[in-house]
């Protein structure tokens, strides 16, 4: 979701257009080092001799369009963005309107780490070139 932050930054200047931002599918923001995590939890448990076999997913568990998600990076990049939400589907590949996976297998197995969308934003984002000074 970083590769928003240009656009994000970009439509606070007056001479650039608002950003348009898709309001209308659901996603799940899935932080990368927690499916670090979850993989190296699967990998724990099969060195311990149990198998995970089939189809397993995870996501993230908090539901949010892309216009939500770049309100929110525009909040902790401090700068007052200028939005415009996409009502309708408007990708070539069609999507889902809900993203969400099911990551029930891997929880029941005690396998499982979510950092809070906002936490893990805030810490990807801490040293942009564009955000508040420090």
């Amino acid at each position: 979701m970083t590769s928003l932050a240009p656009a994000i930054v970009a439509s606070a200047d007056a001479a650039n257009p608002p950003a348009s931002m898709d309001a209308w599918a659901t996603r799940y923001p899935t932080f990368t080092p927690d499916v670090a995590v979850v993989i190296r939890g699967m990998l724990e448990h099969h060195a311990k001799g149990a198998t995970i076999s089939g189809i397993t997913q995870w996501s993230g568990d908090e539901p949010m369009t892309k216009f939500d998600i770049a309100r929110r990076i525009a909040q902790v990049l401090g700068v007052n963005a200028r939005l415009v939400a996409q009502l309708a589907p408007t990708d070539a590949t069609p999507r889902p309107r809900n993203c969400h996976l099911d990551s029930g297998r891997l929880e029941a197995l005690g396998i499982s780490r979510r950092t809070p969308f906002d936490a893990a934003i805030a810490s990807l984002l801490a040293h942009y070139p564009e955000g508040p000074a420090q």
